[in-house]
C-alpha cells in the first residue's frame, strides 16, 4: 500500500489546532524544518479554508476529549490541582478568541465567565 506523506501544510493544520502549550516547537523552528518562510506559514494559515480545516480539527479533538477530560478535571480539582482544569479551559478559552465558538461550546463553557458571575441571558 502506498504511504501518503503529509505536506508541511497538513502538518500546520494540525499543529495550530492543538492548544499552545501542546506544540512541541515554536513557528519559527517548524518552518525552520519544513524550509518554508514564517510570511508563508502565517499566509496560508490565515487563509478563511485553512482557518475552517484548523477549527473543525480542534473541536473534534474537544468532542472527542470532553468528557474524559472534564472526568478527570473534576477528580483532580477535589484533590486540590487545578492545572489540568486550568490548561484545558485556557485551550477552549483561546479556541473562541481565535474563531468565536459560543455556539459550538458545551453549555459549561458560555455560563461562567473567569470572576465567576454567571455569563448566561435568560431565553
Amino acid at each position: 500500500m502506498e504511504e501518503i506523506q503529509k505536506t508541511w501544510l497538513d502538518e500546520a493544520i494540525e499543529r495550530e489546532a492543538l492548544p499552545q502549550s501542546a506544540r512541541t516547537e515554536t513557528t519559527q523552528e517548524f518552518c525552520v524544518r519544513w524550509g518554508i518562510p514564517s510570511s508563508t506559514y502565517y499566509y496560508n494559515i490565515s487563509k478563511p479554508e485553512i482557518r475552517k480545516q484548523i477549527l473543525n480539527l480542534a473541536l473534534n479533538y474537544a468532542r472527542k476529549y470532553t468528557s474524559d477530560i472534564l472526568e478527570k478535571i473534576g477528580e483532580e480539582a477535589k484533590n486540590g490541582n487545578m492545572k489540568a482544569a486550568e490548561l484545558y479551559l485556557k485551550f477552549i478559552e483561546q479556541l473562541d478568541e481565535k474563531f468565536d465558538i459560543k455556539g459550538e461550546l458545551p453549555v459549561i463553557f458560555k455560563v461562567i465567565k473567569d470572576d465567576g458571575t454567571n455569563n448566561q441571558t435568560p431565553s
